[in-house]
């Protein structure tokens, strides 16, 4: 009983350190790194992560790829965000979604989904069923709780045709799914990333060849059935630049009108009359710029969005119509596509591939050549001080030794004097 409530008190330390933190000691003895990978662990630190709004910023210019991404991690007590780190990922085309800390790309060649948790650097490569050059892929990514697993969505479709092929991705069963083909042609909006994941469902904005053309169309994680709600009908008649997102779980939908962003939250799920307006924001850029990323405590709002002069991340307050700079970056344009809020987490991909794994061991195998070499040459320096006969019975011991005994570099040395 004294060893598991030690072990508890632990643990409820432990959830409370960053990522990094963690992933170090796990190397402090094999108790602590089985304690620290088990996922009941995994998911507590994530939980306490998520309700204590801890969470970092993640941008990446969208027409540079082979520009870094940077990271910025906000503090929920001071309501500041650290300066930009530098952040290798798996060379990607496209962003496509986030979630309990993993995120959902496409390689450049679009053949691959690859899966990546940026704080542990895990990813995990998965190749495409049926992927070829000529079709129209867009995919999303989320978690469902009522199974405990993550599921990627992948749709082919045809300019103007109005359905979609899908399949299914399961983390788990590693393996995909055909399902039956749907009547619509998925957005590719800049902001939301193409899904929004919330109350255990991916939305996509989609356009049908039927009366109303655009509808917010929904996949449930449990049944992997969808659904389709009508869009409000004053955002079709009002509203420009339409765009889901998720804000506080909920699902929202913002558009421009008249020098102005609307942000609109769906109060009860999939009822259609709960719209309501959440805040309204002034803008001076051009409105598909302008990106909420994340509720924050009192009713605060972070914004990200790019004026072309730089890029900013404001903290909007909604009581007050305020909002405070937390960081501005000149010539950082066109960030505002893939700029979104993710938390860190310990969650394993089980691939056993780490981003700059390649680097890293260049590294490891030149250290250990380095420490080879050094070895070698004290050995040599040993040798030349013993007597010919001596040598001559080391040639004896392995064929290496042979080889370097009568090696012309060191039967030269043997007639240099020694001090």
């Amino acid at each position: 009983m004294a060893k598991l409530r030690d072990q508890d008190i632990i643990s409820n330390i432990i959830i409370r350190l960053p990522v990094k933190s963690i992933l170090q000691f796990r190397c402090v003895s094999k108790a602590w790194c089985k304690l620290l990978k088990d996922p009941d662990f995994v998911k507590k630190h994530l939980s306490h992560a998520i309700e204590m709004n801890k969470f970092s910023v993640m941008m990446h210019p969208c027409y540079d790829l082979h520009e870094k991404a940077h990271a910025l991690a906000y503090d929920p007590f001071s309501s500041t965000l650290s300066n930009p780190a530098s952040i290798n990922y798996p060379l990607a085309r496209t962003f496509w979604g986030t979630c309990n800390g993993l995120i959902c790309l496409t390689t450049t060649s679009e053949k691959d989904v690859v899966l990546w948790n940026p704080t542990t650097k895990e990813f995990k490569e998965v190749p495409i069923e049926s992927a070829d050059d000529f079709s129209n892929y867009k995919h999303g990514f989320g978690y469902g709780d009522e199974i405990d697993d993550f599921k990627v969505v992948s749709f082919v479709g045809f300019e103007d045709v109005y359905f979609s092929e899908v399949r299914v991705y399961t983390l788990k069963s590693n393996s995909w799914r055909r399902l039956e083909n749907i009547p619509y042609l998925l957005c590719h909006g800049e902001m939301d990333m193409s899904q929004v994941s919330v109350h255990g469902a991916m939305h996509w904005l989609a356009l049908s060849d039927t009366e109303p053309d655009k509808v917010i169309v929904s996949f449930d994680f449990k049944d992997d059935k969808f659904d389709e709600m009508p869009l409000p009908s004053f955002f079709h008649d009002e509203y420009a630049e339409t765009n889901l997102c998720p804000l506080g779980g909920s699902l929202c939908l913002h558009g421009s009108i008249y020098g102005c962003i609307d942000v609109w939250e769906m109060k009860e799920f999939a009822v259609t009359e709960s719209w309501v307006k959440l805040f309204t924001i002034p803008y001076q850029a051009d409105p598909r710029q302008l990106v909420p990323l994340q509720v924050v405590k009192n009713g605060e709002i972070l914004l990200g969005y790019d004026d072309r002069k730089g890029y900013h991340l404001d903290l909007y307050d909604l009581k007050h119509g305020t909002s405070i700079n937390l960081k501005a970056y000149a010539n950082w344009g066109w960030y505002f596509s893939v700029t979104f809020a993710y938390v860190e987490s310990l969650l394993p991909l089980n691939s056993g591939t780490y981003v700059g794994q390649r680097e890293i061991e260049r590294k490891r195998l030149q250290r250990q050549g380095m420490a080879k070499l050094q070895d070698k040459n004290i050995l040599l320096n040993i040798l030349v001080r013993l007597p010919v006969k001596s040598i001559l019975r080391f040639r004896c011991v392995s064929k290496a030794w042979c080889k370097l005994l009568e090696n012309p570099k060191f039967v030269k040395k043997t007639l240099e004097p020694c001090y």
